[in-house]
């Protein structure tokens, strides 16, 4: 794909991702503009191509790329993400979502504690939690969406933030 086409489909994803009424349907498009825009990144900083590369690996490396921007995006959504922070995991009552993994347990727990108790984080830390939690947000609604009311409020504290990072890092 061209350069100019791949700026092209992510601007479009996005524009999707505006106009859809449905918080479900703005979260997907908005992944689908987020995993093209670190693809294009890769391309762009002549990282090759590998098909079993994840989209995680992908977006933490696109957000690294882009940390400036997305720091700044951060902190204008602090009211989105202070809600996020006291959010609790609907099955487990876990930090921001209920995972398994312990690792992400701690990243959540650390990224609820700065925005709760002002726990000091580094950026870089801040901007990979932020990466975790919509990765894991992604993993939750492609294993089988569910349309209740909390993850109708999660997605509503998410998408404002993911929408902004994507029109700040791509510059639409």
């Amino acid at each position: 794909m061209a350069r100019g086409r791949r700026r092209s489909f992510v601007e479009r994803w996005v524009q999707r991702a505006r106009q859809a009424d449905d918080p479900f349907d703005r979260f997907f498009c908005s992944w689908v503009a987020l995993v093209a825009a670190a693809q294009r990144k890769r391309t762009e900083t002549g990282i090759p191509f590998r098909e079993i590369y994840a989209d995680r690996e992908k977006i933490l490396e696109y957000f690294e790329a882009n940390r400036a921007r997305i720091f700044q995006v951060l902190r204008q959504h602090r009211e989105n993400l202070s809600q996020l922070a006291c959010r609790k995991g609907a099955r487990y009552g876990k930090s921001v979502l209920d995972t398994r993994s312990l690792r992400l347990r701690r990243i959540f727990a650390d990224f609820a504690a700065y925005y709760t108790q002002r726990m000091p984080l580094s950026e870089e830390y801040l901007v990979e939690a932020t990466v975790e939690i919509i990765n894991k947000i992604r993993i939750n609604l492609f294993q089988g969406v569910n349309d209740d009311h909390e993850d109708i409020e999660l997605l509503e504290l998410v998408n404002p933030v993911l929408l902004d990072i994507l029109e700040q890092c791509e510059s639409i």
